[in-house]
């Protein structure tokens, strides 16, 4: 019949595995040990298999039915009213294996007629019912069941395109039942007792392979390949939702979101299989799981004579050679199911676009009408089972969820050059797609593991190279589905309301009649193989919804951007400094420590501008004339100014910046911590970022730009390296205040926060006033700092001992004769005598900016003045 499995209980239907909860879930559930001991009953297995248009695939399927390594007891091939030749390859190769048909008979009251063939070895009863106009497989499946055509208890349901494993009917029949010891407390407050039961499961799903394509071209090849990774995949998650947790609630209970459409077995008291959907494979599954549990009990001695045989290593073995002939055992009639990965089977996929369209289209339409009709209405939603009612509504929530980001991803980018919020979650996107993929890829690969222990012994090697092959197809199979999923919303939705709307006013039985006569199509009718070529209307719907979902994402890009730009205004020179460059990442230049202790000159010299003279831009505050003796928090801030000082002076002089503002932008920043990490990842004593190195190092490379320095943002340093901190945190100031309005100090220092958006129509933007703010108030400190500098430089006499002592340093490291390691060293050293409270500030400079052991160490390499 070609139908193929039910994909609906795979993965959401676009890049959103990290939003689809229940798949991790159930893709850790696959990993808990199966319980419990197979049991064989003496269920006889009949199959039916419908077939419409297979004549290319009719004799391999029906050769795989009647190769199987354990017999089955009865095969009914229901031919559906073909067109083509499928009724001959069929009683073709029913002669080819020995069997000689029987007259044939009419099939009343149906439109069929009825042929059995026998054969003098082979015990299996094959029947062939052809009818005469086109049957749905449900229909087909049916007629089969409920006439009696077949009589065993299990029956297997196999598409016309499906070709069975040798050993599929074995691993089908140790799935039937299931022993399993079950521990209970005999009265409340008493102890735990030991109670074995046997579980009659209602239904069996195999495990689907997709054939390869042969001589077809590159489309077949995509769909087989993300089929390939979509198979691996569902066989973990069908394995985790058949894991059962509990006694209560809807873990206890299988929650099988599909069967595997082309091979799977249910209990004969489970039929009819419902047709009033496009998808009865997934219909049935719902309806099976629904049903309510009925317990027995049985003795081992009796389960022994009826049959019932334990599977111990491959061994049938009586309960009673394990258990006590008198022992009781429970019998629980379920409507559980069961993935029985070991019972492989390989199926056709579509070999063109066109029929994957349509696949995909009607696979999302039956999950959403079958949805539809338990979801909708109190009495519906009051008779689902929580194991049913949790597979419909987390797998409707996690399409949606997939969904969504069709409409999130355009609205970010969109927002890119907006607010600076949007510039994080762009990268969060990232972050997620990329994630996504990597757990696609880690689902497909656990599938594929799992694999070559039934299907190729020795090839695990192999499956890495496999997962890879099939990751990115899966991929983009996912995104046609969301496509297809929207174009099956919007043919199934409609419709659905309207037959709801129209069943409440007329009834039920005048809506089925109003629907024959006019001419209404049956969902349950058959469908033409995925294989055939379709014409181009086929892709009218799914090409439509596509051009609409694009149009919308244009217009939420386009939204959002326009909202970016009248909301932020951000600074479009800083943009392409910052975004149409390579990036400079942050985090390859945060080392610790820093390896070299670099001197003066070494990012940033005065002699790189022609008009630059070494020390012509001092930090002067309020000059000598205003200097007052500092206090211990005065003397605090001196300590961490002095290693810096003649660093920052050096760098403002090569760049051309006032230095006190320099020095307020540098305390504001990092209060002069070399190891600074501030709330946003900046980083530093001037807390620089992956966008700020990469403006740095755009303008520095610029020959045409003032701010040209080749040596500041080249090769490796390390952004907590004081002198190269200083020195890009002056580069950066010297940009903002190129920029227009930097001649203001706030403008410039808003800018210099974040070039993008700091600023907004000439004004610091709302977001930055309060940080220029507290800029602005580190004034007085910047002044009483600077005054006491410049009455140093006047008189070193004039000021106290101790900022005396600590100015020596800077005047050393000015001079070439102490390094920044040697300049922390010695003015810890003077902090500790000094009594005051921040030697552990330069314990854990010494520590883990050079590396120089623990504490204590400072006073140990304190060089001599």
């Amino acid at each position: 019949m070609g139908q193929g499995p039910d994909r609906t209980s795979r993965l959401p239907p676009f890049l959103g595995v990290l939003a689809a909860p229940t798949v991790l879930l159930n893709a850790a559930l696959s990993f808990l040990r199966d319980v419990g001991v197979p049991v064989r009953g003496p269920d006889a297995l009949a199959v039916v298999i419908p077939m419409y248009n297979e004549e290319a695939g009719a004799a391999r399927a029906l050769a795989s039915l009647l190769s199987q390594s354990e017999p089955l007891d009865e095969v009914v091939v229901s031919v559906n009213g073909c067109t083509d030749a499928t009724i001959d390859e069929v009683q073709r190769t029913l002669r080819d294996r020995g069997f000689e048909p029987g007259a044939s008979e009419p099939f009343e009251p149906f439109d069929a007629s009825v042929r059995r063939w026998h054969h003098t070895a082979d015990a299996t009863r094959v029947i062939v019912v052809e009818h005469h106009g086109r049957t749905s497989k449900a229909e087909s499946v049916n007629i089969a069941v409920l006439s009696k055509l077949v009589t065993s208890r299990r029956i297997l349901v196999v598409d016309g395109d499906t070709v069975l494993a040798p050993r599929f009917a074995a691993a089908m029949r140790d799935s039937f039942y299931r022993l399993k010891v079950v521990r209970e407390r005999s009265k409340p407050g008493g102890g735990l007792t030991r109670r074995y039961v046997v579980e009659d499961l209602a239904l069996q799903s195999g495990s689907v392979r997709s054939q390869r394509p042969g001589r077809f071209g590159l489309a077949a090849w995509w769909i087989w390949l993300a089929r390939t990774g979509e198979y691996a995949v569902s066989s973990v998650l069908r394995a985790g939702q058949t894991r059962r947790i509990g006694r209560d609630g809807p873990f206890a209970r299988s929650r099988l979101f599909t069967v595997v459409g082309c091979g799977f077995v249910a209990r004969r008291d489970e039929f009819p299989m419902p047709s009033d959907t496009r998808t009865e494979d997934h219909d049935f599954t719902l309806q099976v799981q629904n049903q309510q549990e009925r317990s027995g009990s049985a003795s081992a001695r009796s389960l022994d004579e009826r049959g019932f045989r334990l599977v111990v290593n491959g061994d049938l073995v009586p309960f009673s050679a394990r258990l006590h002939p008198d022992t009781e055992i429970g019998v629980v009639k379920s409507g559980d199911a069961r993935y029985v990965d070991e019972a492989v089977m390989y199926t056709d996929d579509p070999r063109v676009t066109g029929g994957l369209v349509k696949q995909l289209e009607r696979w999302n339409g039956g999950a959403l009408e079958n949805a539809f009709k338990r979801l909708v209405g109190v009495e519906n939603r009051r008779r689902l089972g929580p194991n049913v009612r949790f597979a419909l509504v987390s797998a409707l929530v996690e399409n949606l969820l997939g969904l969504s980001l069709l409409l999130v991803v355009p609205a970010l980018l969109g927002l890119r050059g907006g607010p600076t919020w949007s510039e994080r979650l762009v990268g969060g996107m990232a972050v997620w797609l990329v994630l996504d993929f990597v757990g696609c890829l880690l689902l497909v690969l656990i599938g594929l593991l799992r694999a070559p222990a039934r299907d190729a012994p020795g090839s695990r090697l192999s499956a890495l190279p496999k997962a890879l092959a099939v990751a990115l197809p899966l991929q983009s199979l996912r995104l046609v589905n969301a496509v297809t999923y929207v174009a099956a919303c919007t043919r199934v939705l409609p419709a659905l309301v309207t037959e709801r709307r129209t069943r409440a006013s007329v009834g039920a039985s005048a809506h089925a009649e109003v629907t024959a006569n006019k001419g209404v199509r049956d969902p349950g009718v058959t469908w033409d193989r995925p294989g055939t070529v379709l014409p181009r209307a086929a892709y009218a719907r799914t090409a439509g919804t596509a051009l609409v979902l694009g149009l919308i994402a244009t217009m939420i890009f386009s939204g959002s951007a326009l909202y970016a730009s009248s909301t932020s205004r951000f600074d479009t020179s800083a943009w392409r400094l910052t975004y149409t460059s390579d990036r400079v990442d942050q985090d390859d230049h945060a080392l610790l420590p820093v390896g070299v202790d670099h001197g003066l000159s070494a990012f940033c010299s005065p002699a790189l501008r022609p008009a630059g003279t070494a020390g012509d831009r001092h930090v002067t505050g309020g000059g000598s004339a205003a200097y007052t003796p500092l206090s211990a928090f005065g003397l605090l801030m001196l300590g961490r100014l002095a290693p810096l000082l003649a660093h920052l002076e050096e760098a403002a002089s090569a760049y051309d910046v006032d230095a006190d503002l320099l020095l307020r932008v540098i305390l504001n920043e990092s209060y002069l911590d070399p190891l600074a990490v501030g709330q946003t990842e900046d980083l530093g004593l001037a807390q620089v970022t992956t966008d700020a190195l990469t403006l740095l190092r755009s303008v520095s490379l610029d020959l045409d730009s003032a701010l040209f320095n080749p040596a500041l943002v080249n090769g490796e340093f390390s952004v907590f390296d004081p002198a190269f901190s200083v020195c890009a945190g002056a580069a950066k100031l010297a940009w903002a205040v190129s920029e227009q309005g930097g001649e203001s100090d706030e403008v410039a220092y808003a800018r210099y926060i974040n070039p993008l958006i700091g600023v907004v129509r000439g004004r610091v933007a709302d977001t930055h006033v309060a940080a220029v703010a507290a800029m602005t108030a580190l004034t007085p400190l910047t002044d009483l700092l600077g005054s006491t500098i410049a009455a140093y430089r006047d008189d070193p006499s004039r000021v106290t001992r101790e900022e005396r002592d600590l100015l020596d340093v800077a005047a050393a490291v000015g001079a070439g004769d102490l390094t920044l390691r040697g300049a922390y060293a010695r003015t810890g050293s003077l902090i500790r005598s000094m009594q005051i409270l921040d030697v552990e500030f330069y314990d854990d400079v010494m520590r883990r900016l050079y590396g120089e052991g623990d504490e204590g160490t400072i006073l140990a390499t304190a060089p001599e003045m």
